[in-house]
């Protein structure tokens, strides 16, 4: 699912699960300023509630799911809390401000079925007052190991606060250094659950969960819980026990100050989360195991400079690229073709200070950029996985101030080798393609070759 904050003062909804054609639902949203939308999160492990951060540092709870499996002529009649009911929207077109997504299925508990749930009714949105001073960032919705939801939100303050999202309680603030860029959660594992935080002064790690071995954990004892069962250890207990426990506090990452950093999902030769951390100075992007236990990264690519933003797929990295005249491109290239002739025995966070000049940069192989998009004075505000397919190769979502685009698999690689064979770029198109997504290349060359002859 996919919802969009539109400068008209509404919220769109577009859904796909499975096989099932989109589900597009609009909703309106208050036109009090104070009420902007800063920031929105889906609920983990479900995807059936969106969480909204506004101006005014409140959170809302929107049964998001609910809204888009309505029937057309069934409205959200209790859309608002009666106390603040809303003016008329204008339903016409706007210009994108915020988005957020959900990319797993939909998972639907019995509880929510009946209509009432500990988050709230399912037709109706929830307003939870948080009493946090500042000005807001960014809001991510952590579920524990309990089932507990909280809200972790940034603010300009450099401050991060957890909020109980059934009790409305203020659990704890953590401070951080510098100014908060982006907060991304890494969630895979509940044995090590944790916040990857970007900064004005570098990258930070901040534990919220973490399995506890050879002992019980603080929350067993309060609960009661089977000593046999795995048991964890929560930053809110660390709150709750009045002092931050060591493991829980916010911990420097070893990279550039200047490194971008943020988690790829993969499926090999990793499967799972990979934390990437791309360098401006040698344009080397590292792939790191999510746990950032190793000294040394899982592996590398050579990109190209002034990178804005970063999606990785198994057979493609796709970036976008601000260019001299301040326009941004889209390149497409082979993590194949890419990989850097350092060894993933000589990578590690403590070598990442090499830089390349300018006439070095220039020496690079371009084979490794197999497609270049230009999009002249769009600003592209963010990448996000394709709608999965079968037999296609996975291409990216991309979205902007007017909308949502999907660059995607037009046609076959087979095809299209023989296009650029045909075209005279063989040697540093078609080969580079082929051996991208592991095609034939022999068998396609003698394919090419009786062609060719029997014209």
């Amino acid at each position: 699912m996919i919802c969009a904050y539109i400068n008209n003062g509404n919220l769109l909804f577009r859904s796909r699960d499975g096989d099932e054609s989109s589900k597009v639902r609009m909703m309106p949203w208050f036109k009090d300023q104070n009420k902007k939308i800063v920031s929105m999160s889906f609920s983990p492990k479900d995807g059936q509630w969106l969480l909204v951060l506004t101006l005014e540092l409140s959170l809302y709870v929107v049964p998001a799911h609910f809204l888009v499996n309505k029937s057309a002529e069934d409205h959200l009649e209790e859309s608002f809390n009666k106390n603040e009911k809303k003016e008329e929207a204008n339903l016409g077109g706007g210009k994108y401000l915020s988005l957020n997504w959900w990319t797993g299925k939909t998972n639907v508990s019995n509880a929510s079925k009946q209509g009432e749930t500990s988050l709230g009714s399912i037709n109706d949105i929830s307003k939870i007052p948080t009493g946090i001073k500042g000005s807001p960032s960014q809001v991510l919705w952590w579920r524990n190991f309990e089932g507990n939801d909280f809200a972790i939100i940034s603010t300009s303050t450099s401050s991060i606060h957890f909020v109980n999202l059934k009790t409305q309680e203020n659990c704890g603030v953590v401070k951080s250094k510098g100014i908060i860029y982006k907060m991304h959660l890494i969630d895979d594992d509940p044995s090590f659950e944790y916040l990857l935080v970007s900064t004005s002064q570098g990258s930070y790690q901040l534990l919220l969960q973490t399995q506890v071995e050879g002992r019980a954990s603080l929350n067993s004892f309060v609960n009661n819980q089977n000593r046999n069962e795995p048991q964890y250890e929560t930053i809110i207990n660390s709150f709750n026990a009045k002092a931050m426990l060591p493991a829980f506090g916010l911990n420097s990452l070893d990279f550039l100050k200047d490194a971008m950093t943020m988690p790829q999902k993969a499926t090999k030769p990793v499967v799972g989360t990979l934390i990437s951390a791309y360098h401006p100075g040698n344009c080397v992007m590292e792939l790191w195991e999510s746990h950032l236990s190793s000294k040394f990264a899982t592996f590398a690519l050579q990109l190209v400079d002034n990178l804005k933003k970063i999606h990785f797929t198994d057979r493609f990295t796709f970036v976008v690229r601000s260019e001299e005249d301040g326009e941004q491109s889209i390149l497409v290239i082979s993590n194949l073709i890419a990989g850097t002739s350092q060894s993933n025995t000589s990578i590690s966070r403590g070598l990442s200070s090499i830089s390349l000049n300018s006439s070095t940069r220039t020496l690079l192989k371009k084979e490794f950029i197999l497609q270049q998009f230009s999009m002249g004075n769009t600003k592209i505000l963010g990448m996000l996985p394709a709608f999965e397919r079968d037999n296609e190769i996975p291409g990216f979502l991309f979205w902007t101030s007017d909308g949502i685009f999907e660059c995607k698999q037009r046609i076959s690689a087979e095809k299209l080798f023989f296009d650029l064979v045909s075209e005279g770029f063989a040697k540093t198109l078609a080969e580079p393609l082929g051996k991208t997504v592991g095609l034939d290349l022999f068998k396609l060359y003698e394919e090419a070759g009786d062609d060719y002859f029997k014209r």
